[in-house]
């Protein structure tokens, strides 16, 4: 496995300090730091920035949006580019509709999830450093360790796992990936660092109980604090045979334990699964905030 060496101050990109999105968020108000509204290419029939913006003042949410925006999509001729879906003809529209919501919600705040690719490094770097004030947040992720061939879609998995010869090794190239990611400091949250198990129960063809121990998360966690990044805990676990976060809650204790910062993310893609994800985004801040009661139990009724 590959060493990195953490970039010495002058060799960082010029981004402004990961942390700043925290002076944005309003005293007494939890967060939730990964939403894709219909800019996203996978939640075109969801919900607009309005709806959302709308929803999470009820419940006191600072959210920030983070909607796809996927640089190497953009060279490939097939890729749709309806105004429906951000991409760089659109880009200007996406900044004004965030714009015009921030007169009228003060707990909105602009980003991006960008996936990572180590030979596009140059690209990206440039991109930010043209939106860098244009942005509060930008969510780095790692979804393929090949091109279009996504980890998060079980067929790519499979078809991954077959050419690789095992899902270990599908695994350590993954977690090189990360740890390049991180590395590059272009990113303010390192986005579902294991996301990669997915698909995976204890009952799985793939599944071995040394994955959890062999997974470096702990390992990220520092990398992460290191590179004055958030790790992400992300709740879209919850929607697929995983059934946890990304972490899981122990190893969520185990970070915090460790001084690690953190991003809370949903990472909805509709209204629905963001009102099912209130209540876990609520305890999840509690955690983050060292305010968790064994005996406090949530409602909908709390809000």
């Amino acid at each position: 496995m590959e060493t990195l060496i953490p970039r010495k101050m002058n060799e960082m990109p010029n981004r402004a300090n990961h942390y700043r999105i925290f002076r944005k968020i309003a005293p007494n108000w939890d967060f939730d730091l990964h939403v894709h509204t219909n800019w996203s290419i996978d939640a075109s029939s969801g919900a607009t920035i309005e709806k959302y913006a709308q929803l999470s003042e009820k419940y006191k949410i600072h959210i920030g949006f983070a909607d796809h925006y996927e640089l190497a999509c953009f060279e490939k001729s097939h890729i749709n580019t309806r105004n429906s879906i951000l991409n760089p003809e659109t880009l200007s529209e996406y900044l004004e509709e965030i714009d015009s919501a921030k007169e009228h919600y003060k707990h909105i705040s602009s980003g991006l999830e960008l996936e990572y690719y180590p030979e596009r490094e140059d690209q990206l770097q440039n991109f930010l450093e043209d939106y860098q004030n244009e942005f509060d947040l930008i969510v780095g992720s790692a979804h393929e360790i090949e091109d279009f061939r996504a980890i998060t879609v079980l067929r790519d998995l499979q078809w991954l796992v077959e050419k690789h010869g095992s899902f270990s090794k599908v695994l350590g190239k993954y977690f090189d990936k990360l740890h390049k990611l991180i590395h590059s400091q272009l990113f303010d949250v390192v986005a579902h660092p294991d996301v990669i198990f997915r698909f995976l129960t204890n009952h799985h063809i793939w599944f071995t109980p040394e994955y959890r121990q062999y997974f470096p998360t702990i390992e990220l966690g520092h990398l992460v604090r290191n590179s004055n990044m958030l790790y992400e805990i992300n709740l879209s676990g919850l929607y697929y045979p995983w059934k946890e976060s990304f972490p899981n809650l122990d190893m969520f204790h185990h970070l915090l334990a460790n001084d690690i910062p953190f991003s809370i993310g949903s990472d909805c893609h509709s209204l629905k699964q963001f009102e099912e994800r209130i209540l876990e985004i609520r305890k999840i801040n509690f955690i983050n905030r060292n305010e968790w009661k064994y005996h406090k139990i949530f409602s909908n009724d709390d809000f």
